[in-house]
């Protein structure tokens, strides 16, 4: 989700976005539904930009073992802008199964 913000008379930290409106690029985490997590970027940051994703599911995921359980199953499901190896490599050393496709070309 791109989050314009051209006609705010305050800005801060936004950036030209891929669709050239100064903004931010969010990184949102939904779990039924519910978004349960956010991270602001700027506009440019790219969806697996840095490692934002992985350290957001990381403090998730450990959370929901803590409250619930160790061995909990979680698949997480992402779209192509979350297609990368790091975030595979990540999601596979926490035991956490996951969906994922990128773009056909």
């Amino acid at each position: 989700m791109i989050m314009d913000n051209d006609s705010a008379k305050v800005r801060e930290s936004v950036l030209p976005t891929c669709k050239k409106v100064l903004g931010f690029q969010p990184l949102q985490v939904y779990w039924n539904g519910y978004l349960i997590d956010a991270v602001f970027r700027g506009g440019k940051n790219h969806s697996s930009h840095s490692d934002t994703v992985i350290e957001s599911l990381i403090h998730i995921i450990k959370r929901i073992r803590k409250e619930y359980r160790k061995d909990v199953p979680i698949l997480v499901l992402a779209d192509a802008g979350f297609y990368d190896e790091d975030n595979f490599k990540a999601l596979e050393d926490l035991n956490i199964a996951y969906i994922s496709r990128r773009k056909s070309v």
